[in-house]
């Protein structure tokens, strides 16, 4: 299980239980706030977290990049208006997989976890 957490705005990281690594913010894909992750509201730097966890989450789970950046670019701004919006802004910030997967089910958006992300919340 990964879990994602930020703790100052800005910087995120995201965490197997082994190794942690800095949250890579795909500004590459999409610039929403090039100062960084934000949440507890529905601006730009939260829009940025939910891209960078959308992504990160499905490629972790053996979808090919290409399929999760277009996948994550239907979902992301769902996933921040249900997730990282709600989030208390003034508290560190923290998403696991089973998290992550139960928010995306709720969406008013369709959703089918991929195969390898329902096998690794079974």
């Amino acid at each position: 299980m990964r879990t994602y957490r930020a703790t100052t705005f800005g910087a995120a990281t995201v965490t197997d239980g082994k190794s942690v690594a800095a949250l890579d913010p795909r500004l590459d894909v999409r610039i929403h706030s090039p100062t960084g992750f934000a949440w507890g509201y529905g601006g730009s730097g939260p829009a940025q977290l939910a891209l960078a966890i959308l992504i990160d989450h499905f490629t972790h789970h053996g979808m090919p990049e290409a399929e999760a950046i277009d996948y994550a670019l239907r979902l992301y701004q769902h996933f921040k208006w249900a997730a990282i919006m709600s989030a208390p802004g003034d508290q560190p910030f923290a998403l696991t997989t089973e998290q992550i997967e139960a928010y995306l089910r709720r969406l008013d958006t369709p959703y089918q976890a991929p195969a390898a992300v329902q096998d690794a919340v079974k």
